[in-house]
């Protein structure tokens, strides 16, 4: 009688499941009679028997998947592997993170004045929690690493799970307790410690030739690599770019957006830092032109721009007033 594998793990890229298979014995191929091949093998040399699947990208296949694999293997542990890419400045590369809670963020409920989140939560169960935990203090898994190869940390913590890689200010904003976003969402990791070192790099050269040649009008920005082309653009859209640069090294999204673009109300009242009634009011009140689409208002950007600088300007100087009067009456 054919022994049943005992464990099953899952890949969603190629690499990953190369890399598991590497580390089987006598691996067979065995066919589910829906067609997906399952690598059978054991785990080292004597190690348990292991039933090795590639689900591809994204959430529904690995779902359908690990209800496969379960209903036909009945194992004891299902163990979704791979690569991810870090959320917290605290993991390097190689490092090992097991999941305390799985947040699945691509729930949302889109209305007309916007899209609102509703993601998800999965707590793993305390048992396997437990189980984890007592392997990683054990460290006895780590004399199956190659010869001369660190050992990784262990890190315990949420990891974040969906059809996209999201790399943003809002994202981060909402996510700050999570670990890591695996990286079958789309195949790809944001290498995000590299470009934030680029963009550093950039904007201080940027900001040093500008500093260095005040009067400069087109800027040229050379290379570092000797022959390659210079980049010649206006000195405005050098400033910009440097100051573009320097939100992306601190780890800040920056979005563009041209006057002509049209938001809704939320969009607005987001951009002025206001609540929805409030721009409302704004509208209504004839301070902030808009205008309306079926039952919904828009407002252009280009008008947003106006009224919040006009808003700003007023601010100040109602400020500044208040400090003249201050003085006046030996407050200060």
């Amino acid at each position: 009688m054919t022994e049943n594998p005992s464990i099953v793990i899952l890949t969603a890229l190629d690499v990953e499941h190369e890399e598991v298979r590497a580390g089987l014995s006598g691996v067979r191929t065995q066919m589910h009679p829906a067609g997906t091949r399952f690598c059978v093998g054991h785990a080292g040399a004597d190690g348990p028997l292991v039933a090795l699947a590639l689900t591809g990208k994204g959430n529904l296949p690995a779902g359908t998947l690990t209800e496969r694999a379960i209903t036909y293997f009945s194992p004891a542990a299902v163990i979704f592997a791979g690569i991810a890419g870090a959320r917290r400045g605290d993991i390097r590369l190689g490092d090992v993170v097991v999941a305390t809670h799985v947040y699945a963020y691509h729930g949302a409920t889109s209305e007309d004045e916007g899209t609102w989140a509703r993601p998800r939560v999965w707590e793993t169960a305390h048992s396997v929690d437990q189980a984890a935990r007592q392997v990683a203090r054990d460290r006895a898994w780590t004399r199956r690493l190659p010869a001369g190869s660190p050992a990784p940390r262990v890190h315990f913590g949420p990891v974040a799970a969906g059809e996209q890689v999201h790399y943003s200010v809002r994202y981060r904003e909402h996510s700050r307790g999570v670990k890591e976003m695996p990286a079958q969402a789309d195949g790809t990791t944001r290498r995000a410690d590299r470009d934030a070192e680029l963009a550093q790099r950039a904007a201080r050269r940027i900001g040093e030739y500008l500093t260095m040649h005040p009067g400069a009008d087109p800027v040229t920005i050379q290379g570092e690599l000797a022959g390659e082309d210079a980049l010649v653009v206006p000195r405005e859209a050098a400033v910009l770019l440097a100051q573009v640069l320097g939100y992306l090294a601190n780890g800040e999204g920056v979005n563009v957006m041209p006057d002509s673009a049209e938001l809704t109300t939320q969009q607005a009242a987001e951009f002025l830092n206001v609540s929805r009634p409030h721009l409302i009011k704004l509208l209504e009140a004839g301070q902030i032109p808009f205008r309306r689409v079926g039952t919904h208002r828009r407002i252009r950007f280009r008008d947003l721009r106006l009224y919040k600088s006009q808003d700003d300007l007023e601010r100040r100087q109602a400020a500044d007033e208040l400090t003249r009067l201050s003085q006046e009456l030996g407050l200060y």
